[in-house]
């Protein structure tokens, strides 16, 4: 896995500006899966994506019929949830769990579960930094009451 790491725009929060973390082969080394997220890319793709590698025969074809010959399946940016609904590292373990890739030590679910929750409250915490009003109008139709900053 690789991230950088810098602080908000308000200066306050270290934030993720750009992961990348991949499934590879233990032979070889090459990638079969990989994520990647850059927070404001310098290009059109989506922030948060995955590439699938190797080859794929089906995907190669549409490809050359779009006049994309000489691309592949893995230039392909399949968009997965954006800035703050992205894939965590947690995920692809489970994946690699659950697919009988890797053997689990034990407790595993209990752990993941509770690093997850970790990344997912942290990328809650930022969501609701960055739209107060949404968030407190949430809360108020819940029965909160909520008042605004002073």
């Amino acid at each position: 896995m690789i991230q950088t790491l810098d602080l908000d725009a308000a200066g306050r929060f270290l934030t993720t500006t750009k992961s990348s973390f991949a499934l590879q082969t233990m032979d070889t080394d090459e990638p079969v899966v990989t994520y990647d997220y850059t927070r404001d890319p310098p290009n059109e793709y989506p922030e948060a994506h995955f590439h699938i590698h190797g080859a794929n025969d089906a995907v190669q074809r549409m490809l050359q019929v779009c006049g994309r010959a000489r691309h592949k399946p893995d230039d392909l940016h399949f968009p997965v949830g954006g800035r703050r609904f992205r894939p965590c590292l947690e995920d692809l373990i489970e994946f690699c769990i659950l697919e009988r890739l890797v053997k689990p030590r034990p407790d595993w679910k209990r752990v993941l579960y509770e690093s997850r929750q970790r990344f997912r409250d942290d990328q809650l915490r930022a969501a609701v930094r960055r739209s107060p009003e949404l968030a407190a109008g949430v809360l108020k139709r819940e029965g909160w009451t909520v008042t605004g900053p002073r």
